[in-house]
């Protein structure tokens, strides 16, 4: 007997590091917001099929690439599109990206050396106006849009995720962070807007900041970036409780229908 489609729901994230287990610390892949959101579909009655398209120090553009790669393959299924980056882009650096690529062609020693220096000296270079990132605000908003465009165009809903507020120590350790956060999160949300309305923001950024004690709890204390094993499940809260009120506009499966 043929299987009801009806029941499938195909689950596709894209995102940066955030959106990847993180065993060396005790996430496991299992605890990931993407499987968690898995789990939680699944109890609903849908048969969810997963691909987590998350990688690490990945930018817009290539997420945009992607995602428009993706979508001639799996054509228009019922489907939940999450986008989740930023913070690659936005983030302050001391140096531009092509001296990057040319301190990664000096000699091991040598690179070690200016690694070092750069990495002890962040701060006072990027307080003394030494700052590049990695795409500036006009073309991240305008590849943005494409990377919306792209996600939207099938059949399903898709939730974007801002970028997460930062740790008071990565802020004096990178300065300027935590306002390249805020530009490129009203960034994200008025392209969000302009998207029309399959397309919604999951606003993690408010959401820490607005719980007390929430940056200890949801945000890496050793890094000031990745999420915890409760920041996985905080992501999962948000974009379940955005799609329940979403659910409302279709008809959900049941296990009368899927068991």
């Amino acid at each position: 007997m043929p299987e009801n489609d009806d029941c499938r729901l195909l689950l596709r994230v894209y995102g940066d590091s955030l959106g990847m287990p993180r065993a060396f610390e005790g996430i496991r892949y299992r605890e990931t917001y993407a499987e968690l959101l898995k789990a939680a579909l699944e109890e609903r009655a849908w048969r969810v099929d997963l691909y987590n398209r998350s990688k690490g120090n990945v930018d817009v553009g290539e997420l945009r690439t992607m995602v428009e790669y993706d979508r001639r393959y799996f054509g228009r299924p019922r489907e939940i599109v999450v986008i989740q980056c930023g913070i690659v882009d936005c983030a302050p650096r001391p140096i531009s990206g092509r001296t990057r690529r040319l301190v990664g062609r000096l000699p091991e020693p040598l690179r070690q050396r200016v690694i070092t220096f750069l990495h002890s000296n962040r701060a006072r270079l990027l307080n003394s106006g030494f700052q590049w990132r990695v795409t500036e605000p006009d073309p991240f908003r305008l590849t943005y849009r494409e990377l919306l465009l792209a996600a939207s165009s099938g059949t399903g809903h898709v939730y974007s995720v801002n970028v997460a507020p930062t740790t008071p120590e990565m802020e004096e350790h990178s300065p300027g962070l935590s306002g390249s956060i805020q530009r490129y999160n009203t960034i994200i949300a008025d392209e969000v807007r302009r998207a029309g309305a399959s397309v919604q923001l999951i606003d993690v950024h408010s959401a820490i900041l607005e719980e007390d004690g929430g940056l200890q709890r949801y945000v890496n204390a050793k890094d000031g970036h990745h999420i915890t094993r409760e920041g996985h499940l905080l992501y999962t809260r948000l974009i379940m409780a955005a799609e329940h009120a979403w659910a409302l506009e279709r008809i959900e499966p049941s296990p009368a229908t899927c068991p």
